[in-house]
């Protein structure tokens, strides 16, 4: 099962699941990378010099392996019963939430940075999002019995947590580790409007009309999201780039469902023209039996 994608270019994209594998310049198949076969890869993320980072939990032990270009090393073993995504800006800067505790890799080793100011009944960090040099986004997620309110997001600065003044229920990294912003919304109610962090703080944006974002990615003016609009046809589903004043929509994911039901895809790697998900194939949830599923990769055009 694949889980979440990983890469600098389409040229150069890691599928992560139950094992790793990358797709090669040629796009024909994807390759079992050596050694990744005991790793239940969540998530991953590759650094600018090639070094590919990839968080893993297996019978409530969490870790995070690097690969090299040649071999694997895990660096980080701990218990935890959850994990973020990883993001870094170079192979030395590189972050993981494990359960409410933020680690970052300086290049040799990792190290805690603490627990978040999450609060609420079991708290977790459920996913990070760098923003411009120094900040780290973290989006707060509590017990589905937990109707205490708290902060929807936090911030580490490199050197303390504070709340965010953002509100929504969902987070993404946007842009190069060069410039990097963390974008913050709300799925179902958000209509399209965002909050954006860079370094100079918090702004507000928004999207082209659309009912539903499930995830974001891309690049500053070439955003791409799993989206849906009500009675845009032919579907009201579908993976979407824009650049602020329409979108282009792509439904050919949803050829992979072998019963006409699916699911918005999450968890979206892009570049601004390819997209890269995973889609549950049979059901419209995999908590509905759905029959398994598939590594996608779509060319949303130049």
């Amino acid at each position: 099962m694949w889980r979440s994608f990983a890469g600098r270019t389409r040229d150069e994209l890691y599928a992560i699941g139950d094992g790793v594998a990358r797709l090669p310049a040629d796009g024909l198949m994807w390759a079992p990378v050596a050694g990744s076969e005991a790793i239940r890869g969540r998530s991953a993320w590759q650094a600018p010099d090639g070094a590919l980072f990839v968080v893993a939990m297996d019978a409530g032990v969490s870790s995070v392996w690097r690969h090299d270009g040649a071999a694997w090393t895990r660096d980080l073993s701990l218990p935890a019963a959850s994990t973020s995504n990883l993001v870094g800006r170079s192979s030395s800067e590189v972050y993981v939430a494990l359960d409410n505790t933020l680690h970052r890799w300086d290049g040799a080793a990792w190290s805690s940075l603490g627990a978040s100011p999450c609060d609420g009944r079991d708290p977790i960090m459920a996913r990070l999002a760098l923003a411009g040099a120094q900040a780290v986004v973290a989006l707060c997620d509590r017990h589905a019995l937990d109707d205490s309110r708290g902060p929807s997001f936090v911030e580490w600065d490199g050197a303390a947590w504070s709340e965010s003044p953002a509100t929504g229920d969902s987070l993404a990294q946007i842009g190069p580790p060069d410039a990097l912003e963390a974008y913050a919304w709300e799925k179902a109610r958000g209509l399209g409007v965002y909050r954006v962090r860079d370094d100079l703080g918090w702004g507000l944006g928004a999207l082209p009309p659309t009912t539903h974002i499930e995830d974001l990615a891309g690049m500053p003016g070439r955003l791409v999201a799993s989206a849906s609009l009500h009675n845009a046809e032919p579907f009201d589903q579908s993976l979407g780039r824009t650049d602020g004043t329409s979108w282009t929509r792509n439904h050919d994911w949803m050829h992979f469902s072998s019963n006409g039901e699916t699911e918005l895809p999450s968890g979206l790697w892009s570049d601004g023209r390819w997209v890269a998900t995973t889609v549950n194939v049979g059901a419209r949830s995999s908590h509905h039996g759905g029959l398994a599923n598939a590594a996608v990769l779509c060319d949303l055009g130049p």
